[in-house]
């Protein structure tokens, strides 16, 4: 129990390999825990090993049934794999057992948003919104729904207020910031590239979506900058045909 408090505590702080070392450790000292083994499982899935982590998730599910939490977190370590079908048939049984979350509706949300389903999706994420109005994630997704189906009106309505939800990382603000610049929101897109800016270390995803938006704003100094930047980046995870319409767009600025 104590390993398993542990590992709960260093998963919470975003130490998933050392969290996973608690559970197995408690698992071998009791190898039918169950809160050991979903610590594992939960730890796993945070990591990306989604066929181990649903493994594990479906023996928890087998063995407490009742229990809508083994059926969500199987429904998503599945989704993980794009095993469609098979997420939704385990979300379902988490609805069947009560539950109604807005990480419930989000997550079954983004199933059918996988599935190329928008409207569905739409609807499922606007139930999440209602719950948590002030989750950003959420917001963030109803909003790339709505504009989807052609609902840019609502997309804007969901993301008025955005700098002041919560769960805000660098990573979702340049999201925002790329999504409002579609959307023809220009003042708001470049409010978001000033806060992500604040980031000494962003990933090499947002700054190519930083510069995307300076690009767009007629920034081209500044965005001519973050190009330099990123491509100085050997390690840059951004696909190259990316980084090359982007500087293609600001050679055509530069005339």
């Amino acid at each position: 129990d104590a390993l398993v408090q542990a590992g709960a505590s260093l998963f919470q702080r975003g130490q998933f390999d050392a969290a996973e070392s608690c559970g197995r450790r408690a698992l071998k000292m009791r190898p039918a825990h169950l809160g050991a083994l979903n610590l594992l499982g939960v730890s796993l899935n945070a990591q990306g090993n989604y066929p181990k982590s649903s493994q594990i998730f479906a023996e928890l599910a087998r063995r407490d049934p009742k229990n809508a939490k083994h059926w969500m977190n199987l429904g998503t370590s599945l989704r993980g794999q794009q095993r469609h079908e098979e997420s939704l048939a385990a979300y379902a049984h988490a609805g069947g057992l009560g539950s109604a979350s807005a990480d419930f509706f989000y997550n079954v949300g983004l199933v059918h948003f996988d599935m190329g389903n928008f409207e569905a999706a739409r609807k499922l994420l606007h139930d999440a919104v209602r719950l948590a109005p002030d989750d950003a994630e959420i917001c963030y997704q109803y909003a790339v729904c709505c504009d989807e189906t052609m609902r840019q009106d609502d997309a804007i309505t969901v993301l008025d207020g955005w700098s002041r939800m919560r769960g805000l990382t660098t990573d979702l603000v340049t999201k925002i910031g790329l999504l409002l610049m579609n959307l023809g929101e220009l003042q708001g897109a470049y409010r978001a590239v000033e806060l992500a800016s604040r980031d000494p270390r962003p990933d090499d995803a947002a700054i190519l979506r930083m510069i995307q938006v300076q690009e767009r704003t007629n920034r081209v100094a500044e965005a001519r900058a973050g190009l330099a930047r990123l491509k100085s980046d050997r390690h840059s995870a951004n696909p190259v045909a990316d980084i090359k319409v982007v500087e293609a767009r600001l050679a055509d600025r530069e005339g």
